[in-house]
This record gives structure tokens, C-alpha cells and sequence, in this order.
């Protein structure tokens, strides 16, 4: 499976970090300030960085940094209301997708489908979203993208 530059540390201080909040049972922003206080012996430093982001920044705040680091086509198909973050994640994570072609080959090959967790109707919305993705993005024609790339790609 490819995976996204940084996922494997990423991975790593993220399940750190949910081992902490379980192990001392956090469930609230006061729980969490608690265990920050006084930390125990041996937690991870960088699940303990992890979870003190989290209080103070705020998980909106983590979320957005998140949406805003996908790839571009990833984030436009999560912005454009077709899946859930949770449904973005599933499918990079199994799929290793990362761009409207992935996405057009999975759902031609009828792949999203076979998921645990997503299904026809997930891959219906998937392809139904694909046609529209980029559309938000103003385009350049080529001829225009060229007069302005030929006098660089002369100097290099």
C-alpha cells in the first residue's frame, strides 16, 4: 500500500497518542487536562505533544491542518460532500488513491464497493462527484500555460 508522505510517523504518534487517552480513560477536554498535568512515567513525549495540541488548539484546528495537507484531489472529493473524512481515509487506506484517475479506476472497477464499511451508494457518489472535482478550479489553455512557461523553461 502507498502511503502518503509522513503517514508511518504520523501513524505512529496518532496511535501513541489514542493508547494514552484509552489507557486513562480521557473523555473530556477536563480529563485530558488532568493527564497533561501530570503525565506518567514513561508516556511517549510525542503522544503526550500530540494530545496537548489537541487541548490546547482544539480538534477543529487539527482537522482543518488535515484537510488542508491531502492531495488536491483528495480534499476537492471530501469538500465536495460525496464521502466522510472517516470514507476519505478509508478509501486512501485500502485503495491507495490519491488522484481523480485512482478515483475513476476504482469506481469503474466497481472497487469502492467491496470496502468493509462503503458501499454502492459511497461509489455512486464517488463517481457522480468525479466529473465536477476540478471543475472549481479556474483552467489555463495550453497556449496561454505555454507563453508563460517557455521563458523559464529557456533560462533553465
Amino acid at each position: 500500500m502507498a502511503r502518503i508522505s509522513g503517514d508511518v510517523l504520523e501513524e505512529h504518534v496518532a496511535a501513541g497518542a489514542e493508547a494514552l487517552a484509552r489507557a486513562f480513560r480521557i473523555e473530556s477536554a477536563a480529563d485530558l487536562g488532568r493527564l497533561l498535568e501530570n503525565p506518567p512515567p514513561g508516556a511517549a513525549p510525542d503522544a503526550l505533544k500530540r494530545l496537548r495540541h489537541m487541548y490546547e488548539a482544539g480538534a477543529w484546528v487539527i482537522l482543518e491542518s488535515a484537510i488542508a495537507d491531502l492531495p488536491a484531489d483528495l480534499r476537492w472529493l471530501y469538500e465536495s460532500g460525496a464521502v466522510t473524512i472517516e470514507q476519505l481515509a478509508v478509501l486512501h487506506g485500502e485503495l491507495s488513491v490519491t488522484s481523480v484517475a485512482d478515483l475513476a479506476a476504482a469506481v469503474e472497477e466497481q472497487a469502492i464497493r467491496t470496502i468493509p464499511g462503503l458501499d454502492e451508494s459511497i461509489e455512486y457518489s464517488v463517481g457522480a462527484a468525479l466529473t465536477d472535482i476540478r471543475r472549481a478550479i479556474p483552467r489555463s489553455p495550453l497556449g496561454l500555460a505555454f507563453g508563460f512557461a517557455e521563458p523559464i523553461l529557456s533560462e533553465l
